[in-house]
């Protein structure tokens, strides 16, 4: 264990600082050009904040200081449906959720060509690939669902956690966005686990069956009208706690760590640099792990409310 930390623990640690720079490098510049005096600067960096933190049509490259490239200039999907306007182009989060649904169907498509002739995976990445495939199949979907119905639904979960977790892992990128610190990303995940659920429940029991269970059973007839409701509002509280959940988890870290670099520029000291650049790394290892959990309890979470409409008892 003293071997791994020691051959670990500092490139790990360096990388997580090089992460960050660019954020620092972003926040300075921005801050620059705050205006004068010091509500000016605390609404610059308030500004710099939702930039990273909301969608847009511009997109950050590296390389170059202030590069910036808008995508409404190179592409306008502008469609008149009904005589009302729509605007179909795409935005830096959709980019990002295409560049991570791209990586997710490269690494499974040439990650199953890697086997030998007994079907044993070559390579660490390939294990470590098909382990994580086992323990959503294991000790997610079978663990939930039940052995019977969990392999069936364990490729929608592997997508779920996969795209999720590529989405977030790209969110802390340098010069990447975070798709799921976007409440419409989280809140469309949600909608297809609550679209599942129903199905899974109608699948398993049967239309009627199914539905019949909003009128619950052994409750006098009297409740119905207050019962009725609350079994009604139930199926929709499930999905929005996935929503927010996941919403709120992203977009704080993101905040906690735009907000500690942005220490250096609003008290205009490179004393507190090492202190802040260091808190800012700690937080941006955290999130790393935090991408990762987050996946995982998206993907469980809907396998439990599969599971209990799957089985009503």
């Amino acid at each position: 264990m003293k071997s791994l930390l020691k051959e670990y623990a500092l490139p790990t640690l360096l990388a997580a600082l090089v992460a960050v720079l660019p954020l620092a490098v972003s926040a300075g510049g921005e801050e620059g050009h705050g205006g004068h005096g010091e509500a000016e600067h605390e609404e610059s960096f308030s500004e710099v904040i939702m930039h990273h933190l909301k969608d847009g049509y511009d997109v950050e490259v590296p390389f170059q200081l202030h590069n910036v490239v808008h995508i409404d200039e190179y592409i306008d999907w502008r469609v008149n449906i009904g005589g009302m306007e729509v605007n179909l182009t795409p935005t830096r989060h959709l980019i990002f959720i295409w560049l991570a649904a791209i990586l997710v169907f490269l690494f499974f498509v040439i990650g199953r060509r890697k086997y030998d002739e007994n079907g044993i995976p070559r390579g660490g990445f390939l294990n470590f690939l098909e382990s994580l495939v086992i323990f959503v199949r294991d000790d997610i979907a079978i663990q939930n669902i039940g052995k019977k119905d969990g392999p069936y639904y364990t490729p929608f979960l592997c997508s779920l956690f996969f795209l999720i977790l590529f989405m977030n892992l790209l969110g802390l990128v340098p010069w990447g966005a975070g798709a799921t610190a976007n409440v419409t990303v989280t809140g469309s995940l949600a909608l297809c686990s609550f679209v599942m659920t129903q199905y899974a429940g109608m699948r398993a029991q049967g239309v009627i069956g199914y539905w019949a269970h909003l009128v619950p059973s052994g409750v006098p007839a009297f409740l119905y009208p207050i019962m009725i409701p609350i079994e009604f509002i139930g199926l929709f509280t499930k999905p929005f706690a996935l929503m927010m959940r996941l919403f709120a988890n992203m977009t704080a870290g993101h905040a906690v760590i735009i907000s500690f670099i942005g220490l250096i520029f609003m008290l205009k000291t490179l004393y507190i640099s090492p202190v802040a650049i260091g808190f800012a790394a700690f937080i941006y290892l955290l999130k790393i792990f935090v991408s990762f959990l987050q996946a995982y309890l998206f993907a469980m979470l809907t396998a439990l409310f599969i599971g209990l409409a799957s089985h009503p008892h």
